[in-house]
């Protein structure tokens, strides 16, 4: 089965963001040695890493540390910052396109598709200003602290509308192979 990868930009993203609050050298201590030296010396951005074993233990580590909240803003900052860099074409492009929030939404796993492999991303529009988006992942078991961090990303490129959005996780299951978030949104 395949395995869920991200980009390392992610990864990158996280890093500065922890060295930026003073947290890098505590989350190190609390990671297995193949990560703590990808901490040290992250991989050039477009390089392609296995979420099981990068961003998930970097995330779970962050919410024994700080709680949930703490791990939806690490991956809100870090993706309005280095990681949008990657993606502000495709994003920018959308919002222009879009015609508002619902646009982006909509849109969402286009913005998604050059940073993830092995995610399924799709939007169910409901009715009135309300979406839930659905992340698929193979060959992972997705925690609460990712699903945060998924919901903190799609916080972010939401925000590209210029809107502000009540953004939840709604579900999370594991099963098998596969996990799936549910990620809602209200505009």
């Amino acid at each position: 089965m395949p395995r869920t990868e991200l980009k390392a930009i992610i990864l990158r993203g996280y890093v500065d963001w922890l060295r930026e609050q003073g947290l890098l050298e505590l989350i190190k201590g609390r990671v297995d040695e193949p990560l703590r030296a990808l901490l040290q010396h992250p991989p050039v951005s477009t390089q392609w890493l296995d979420a099981g074993t990068t961003t998930l233990p970097l995330v779970d580590a962050l919410a024994a540390h700080g709680g949930l909240p703490m791990v939806r803003r690490m991956s809100y900052e870090a993706a309005i910052g280095p990681i949008l860099r990657i993606v502000r074409p495709i994003a920018e492009g959308i919002v222009r396109l879009a015609g508002g929030v619902r646009g982006v939404v909509e849109r969402l796993p286009l913005v998604f598709r050059g940073s993830t492999r092995n995610v399924d991303i799709t939007v169910a529009m409901e009715p009135g200003n309300q979406a839930t988006v659905l992340i698929r992942s193979r060959g992972l078991h997705e925690s609460p602290a990712s699903a945060e961090a998924w919901a903190g990303c799609v916080e972010a490129m939401v925000g590209l509308s210029r809107t502000r959005a009540v953004i939840e996780v709604s579900s999370l299951e594991n099963d098998g192979d596969t996990s799936t978030i549910g990620v809602l949104l209200r505009w």
